[in-house]
């Protein structure tokens, strides 16, 4: 399909998103920067934020296969963990700059691993850039720093996880005698991001380091030198969201610098896919003890749980256990709602054994949380529909990155269906699930509907039209289609008269 620009006269909000966000319309594809820049009025070079690098952290990266192993300094924008990409070609990437296209590429060959990085920016701006990156054909977002680039550890960690193993680690892991004078030059502690200082921009709060014992998965986390220990607040337990401790007990935590939620970012926290779970609890200590009494403060961000709807942004002012944020990463009050609830983790606490917390399996679906990120009007992906007895997932349409139906009652094993092989077969060229005509507002538009289930039979109304019609200036009906959730099969297809 060819390429088009988002001046060609189309709305972008009609029209459906591939897997990388861009537009699909019947004129072609519209990427998703185009749009972004176009409706929020961005220009190259324009200030995004500030940077700053880390004084005692850095990124481990180890070759599975060769054994070889390097290590680049660590970077933090916006509550973003990253690293600076022009490091990489000291660890085994290839880098090809193409100044016609502004497109970066860099492979990991393994060919050149001196392990040393020498990118001397410690701190600055952040600027808005048209440059495009990939790593190992992958695209990845970047902020431009004037330069350089730098991109999220975790994204690095997506793409490359099969041929490395990649981990924050601190000055205190590393062998020093193994590494470059010049790299612990960098590592002199001119930089110290987070220093315990009061900051009067956001509300603070005193917290302490918990004196109990911590064990999560029957791993005891370390709370004396511990970088994101736990933390005690009005008596309440306070766990931090990292990437690893929130893998490690069946969650993933999300940051998006960019969203139309929330002009600060939004955080998504919600149930991993088992495939990204981690069995090592990864705690990153410092070189020097924690204080018992330090300074939090109240995230003044987007927060999001276990869903990608506004409407579900917590209001974190006016919560009686207020999510924290303590050295970069976000605390949560292990509380009821959020331990039980969202979560589906138990805990217990005694004073022999402490504090114990053991993940379950979250009676949750896996959401797909990256619409929360699109900076543009766009369709819903998917709805997600859960309560006590049971929890679904409903793909939108065949472009959507979700495209399976997910069911499953309590008690039983979750159910995985293609429900558009099935479509394919119908009477009607069904494009949309799950919408439904807004008669409210006249005319032929169309509404996120919500699904019925009555026994084993799913209702979904949907947007569609005859196969007769002409695919270029269909006539679009409304279609209810019911599907047997035991099989995935569709049972019936009629358009509402």
């Amino acid at each position: 399909m060819k390429k088009v620009t988002s001046e060609e006269g189309v709305d972008e909000g009609d029209y459906p998103h591939d897997k990388d966000n861009n537009i699909i319309t019947p004129n072609g594809i519209i990427p998703y920067q185009d749009i972004e820049r176009k409706w929020r009025d961005i220009k190259d070079g324009d200030v995004r934020g500030t940077f700053i690098r880390w004084s005692n952290l850095f990124v481990k990266l180890h070759d599975n296969n060769t054994g070889k192993t390097s290590y680049i300094p660590l970077y933090e924008t916006g509550g973003r963990q990253c690293f600076c990409i022009e490091d990489l070609t000291n660890c085994g990437f290839s880098h090809k700059w193409n100044p016609k296209s502004r497109t970066t590429n860099m492979n990991y060959d393994g060919t050149t691993f001196t392990g040393l990085s020498k990118q001397k920016k410690t701190a600055g701006d952040v600027y808005e850039s048209d440059i495009t990156v990939y790593i190992n054909g992958k695209s990845i977002f970047i902020y431009n720093i004037g330069g350089y680039s730098l991109a999220e550890f975790n994204s690095l960690r997506r793409i490359v996880r099969e041929a490395m193993n990649i981990e924050i680690v601190s000055l205190n892991d590393i062998d020093v005698g193994k590494l470059d004078k010049e790299l612990l030059n960098m590592s002199s502690g001119e930089v110290n991001v987070y220093d315990d200082s009061y900051d009067d921009r956001v509300d603070t709060v005193k917290v302490s380091i918990p004196t109990f014992k911590v064990t999560v998965n029957g791993q005891v986390m370390d709370s004396v030198y511990n970088t994101y220990p736990c933390l005690v607040y009005k008596d309440i337990t306070y766990f931090p969201m990292t990437y690893d401790y929130s893998r490690f007990l069946g969650l993933k935590a999300n940051w998006y610098e960019n969203s139309r939620m929330n002009d600060k970012g939004v955080l998504f926290i919600g149930v991993s896919d088992k495939s990204e779970r981690q069995s090592t609890l990864k705690n990153i200590n410092r070189n020097k003890k924690n204080k018992k009494y330090n300074n939090a403060k109240l995230a003044n961000y987007g927060l999001l749980v276990n869903s990608i709807k506004r409407k579900d942004l917590i209001d974190n002012k006016h919560e009686e256990y207020p999510i924290l944020n303590f050295r970069g990463i976000s605390y949560f009050p292990l509380t009821w709602r959020y331990a039980v609830d969202e979560f589906g983790w138990k805990y217990s606490f005694d004073e022999k054994n402490g504090l114990q917390i053991n993940s379950e399996d979250p009676f949750k679906p896996v959401i797909y949380d990256e619409p929360i990120g699109y900076t543009m009007p766009h369709m819903p992906v998917a709805t997600y529909e859960y309560d006590d007895n049971y929890y679904l997932v409903v793909p939108h349409s065949a472009y959507s990155p979700v495209t399976n139906l997910v069911y499953r009652k309590r008690g039983e094993k979750e159910r995985v269906y293609n429900i558009f092989d099935e479509l394919q077969n119908g009477k009607y060229t069904v494009v949309y699930l799950n919408m439904q005509k807004d008669v409210s507002g006249g005319g032929e538009m169309f509404m996120e509907s919500v699904p019925y289930i009555n026994g084993n039979i799913l209702s979904l109304w949907c947007k569609g039209h005859r196969k007769s019609d002409n695919p270029k200036e269909p006539i679009w009906e409304e279609i209810v289609v019911k599907i047997d959730l035991n099989t995935g099969k569709i049972i019936s297809e009629e358009i509402v008269k």
